[in-house]
């Protein structure tokens, strides 16, 4: 997921767990929310959520300096990986993120756009995690700004 800060690196936070997982009891909310406002099924389980330093997303994510702040791979839609500086459980900018990821979880879970060509397919992901995204944003008075399918940062409120 390309969500950038516009000229920046990740904004430092830090995780409420010490440990580096995300709290159970914030992914069962999550899914509970995506559940209610999609309609998607919720598969059994709960994704492993890992956090890690920037470039090590960017090896996994883009094999070369980008602004990516969470990737759900392809070969293994049960784990999803965070920069870990962000503050999933106290930044609602920062958590949306940990819920577009899980949209892609579902997502890969459920074959969604199975039948596609690879690139349409994960155009159709994406496109479908950034509107989920921006609506749960929306719930908490805030919006993304999305040029070129990559959501920016660092921007005034409303705006994540």
């Amino acid at each position: 997921y390309g969500h950038g800060r516009r000229g920046k690196g990740p904004r430092r936070g830090g995780r409420a767990r010490t440990d580096g997982s995300t709290p159970t009891t914030l992914l069962a909310s999550l899914l509970v929310w995506i559940h209610a406002n999609t309609g998607f099924e919720v598969p059994p389980g709960e994704p492993q959520v890992r956090f890690v330093a920037h470039g090590e997303l960017e090896r996994m994510a883009c094999t070369r300096p980008c602004p990516v702040l969470g990737f759900t791979p392809d070969g293994r839609p049960d784990r999803i990986f965070l920069d870990r500086e962000l503050d999933v459980t106290r930044d609602v900018c920062e958590r949306s993120i940990l819920l577009h990821e899980l949209v892609h979880y579902i997502q890969h879970r459920q074959d969604r756009y199975a039948e596609l060509p690879p690139v349409r397919r994960d155009r159709m992901r994406e496109g479908e995690a950034l509107r989920i995204q921006d609506i749960y944003l929306r719930q908490h008075g805030r919006t993304l700004y999305v040029s070129r399918g990559v959501a920016a940062r660092g921007l005034a409120p409303p705006y994540c």
